[in-house]
């Protein structure tokens, strides 16, 4: 999903640990909550109609044709600044059908068969982003048309929430683990007393008061997961008055089980942005840290001749940020890792990289359940060598894991390619459970002999236990 606050984050952070899917994860973590696209099954799509279409008939009349329409044509070809320019006038045709005003002749342009297609690409593309000022042609979305006319998702109504997932269960748009909102039905507890449960727990894990919570915006959701519909939650959370939701964090976030009203989690996004903020770094050491997330996002995957010139060129650097470094996760593990431990380039007497990664393979194929099928979708994520002090001799340490939306070989395609042509895939040689999918495969060989240290470490998903970042295994 497109949404009009992307080139907001790419801007005010641009070389943090940063992709795109995690620019929505960072809009979650804003608002106080916890998402690649996955297409649903036909099956799945067809009980969710079914379950929807009792949702709201006056949701549905708030809804108009050409939100479907361009929510049904990126299904069907892709976001629009990969449509034709026919598909281009349909559009704006169904957009002027419904009321929306635009240049009397560039409307009939568009209607001629005599105008090329190149041309209406032209005209229509215009008269979009003349209505909508601030987009660009590769954000024009069914999301971002939404939010420039409705504002911001999370300010829209419950109903109007449900109908947008209505469309996109119809259009077979919805992703697999994408959120779906409801409303409240059959088994699930009442709007209000969500919001009791909501109060009393923020008043008590915080000490508000009701005067407090008064003089704040109130957001109520009721959720699920597409993949979990099932699995109802409330989500309810406040935001400083006058605050945008996407401008900043949530004074506080409740969310709670829609089944029986059970309080999941109760936090203070705000407060906690308050607390990180006081503890931030000088923003010298915040640049370097910027620059080296780039240099080693950019060098991925790492080849070992790369992986040395990086460590050359930042380990004096890296010694400084430490130092006012108090969190460590996601790139600065990583980038910790790489730099402080004793990789090397391979010695006299050790097999060859290439030789390193055959038996790699041959390794990886002996466990159960893969297949060169399987393994040919995961890419070849680092080559290490490096003395172990574990085992008192040099070892290579080869890694397998997905692939990156930003390695090479999808850098400059269309950018629902990774998804269409490399997640999608391999999800379904998973039977289409993206949990099942190994994060990564991690083998160690003795540097000499090329014989396995130890049984190959398969990075897998397990409800309620993390997965060891791959680079915590050099050691």
């Amino acid at each position: 999903m497109k949404s009009n606050v992307k080139p907001i984050l790419d801007s005010q952070l641009s070389g943090l640990d940063w992709t795109p899917e995690e620019t929505m994860n960072m809009l979650r973590q804003m608002r106080g909550e916890n998402q690649v696209k996955k297409k649903l099954s036909l099956a799945l799509v067809l009980a969710l109609a079914m379950v929807l279409l009792a949702v709201s008939a006056l949701a549905v009349t708030l809804w108009k044709s050409y939100y479907h329409k361009i929510a049904q044509n990126e299904g069907d070809i892709g976001y629009f600044d990969s449509w034709s320019g026919e598909k281009r006038a349909e559009f704006v045709l169904a957009m002027q059908a419904e009321g929306i005003e635009f240049d009397k002749d560039s409307i009939n342009k568009l209607a001629s068969k005599h105008t090329t297609d190149a041309d209406k690409k032209t005209i229509a593309t215009g008269l979009i982003l003349d209505k909508y000022p601030g987009m660009r042609e590769d954000t024009i979305t069914a999301i971002s048309i939404l939010e420039a006319e409705k504002g911001p998702l999370p300010d829209w109504s419950m109903e109007d929430k449900a109908a947008y997932t209505q469309m996109l269960v119809k259009t077979k748009t919805l992703g697999h683990d994408e959120e779906m909102y409801w409303l409240p039905g059959e088994g699930d507890i009442s709007q209000e007393e969500a919001l009791e449960i909501t109060n009393k727990a923020i008043k008590k894990e915080f000490g508000e008061t009701d005067e407090g919570l008064k003089a704040m915006t109130l957001y109520i959701e009721l959720r699920s997961y597409a993949d979990q519909k099932d699995h109802r939650t409330w989500h309810i959370f406040y935001m400083r008055k006058g605050a945008g939701v996407y401008d900043e964090p949530s004074q506080y976030s409740v969310w709670i089980k829609a089944e029986n009203g059970e309080v999941e989690s109760v936090s203070s996004p705000a407060r906690q942005a308050e607390e990180a903020k006081k503890n931030a770094a000088p923003e010298h050491i915040s640049q370097m840290w910027d620059d080296v997330i780039v240099a080693f996002r950019e060098a991925e995957p790492y080849a070992l001749d790369s992986l040395m010139t990086l460590r050359a060129e930042w380990t004096d650097q890296f010694a400084e940020m430490k130092q006012h470094t108090t969190h460590w996760g996601g790139m600065y593990d990583i980038i910790k890792n790489l730099i402080e431990q004793d990789i090397r380039m391979p010695e006299e007497g050790a097999i060859s990289a290439k030789q390193a990664w055959e038996k790699a393979e041959a390794a990886v194929l002996a466990l159960p359940g893969w297949t060169q099928e399987k393994l040919d979708m995961f890419g070849r994520l680092a080559e290490v060598y490096y003395f172990s002090k574990e085992l008192d001799k040099p070892v290579y340490h080869l890694f397998y894991a997905q692939k990156r939306h930003y390695w090479p070989e999808f850098d400059g395609k269309p950018s629902d390619t990774y998804e269409k042509d490399y997640l999608l895939p391999l999800y379904a040689l998973y039977g289409g459970d993206s949990t099942a999918v190994p994060h990564y495969a991690a083998i160690r060989l003795d540097a000499k002999t090329g014989e396995l240290t130890e049984a190959p470490v398969v990075g897998q998903y397990q409800k309620g236990v993390p997965i060891v970042p791959e680079f915590e295994l050099i050691r």
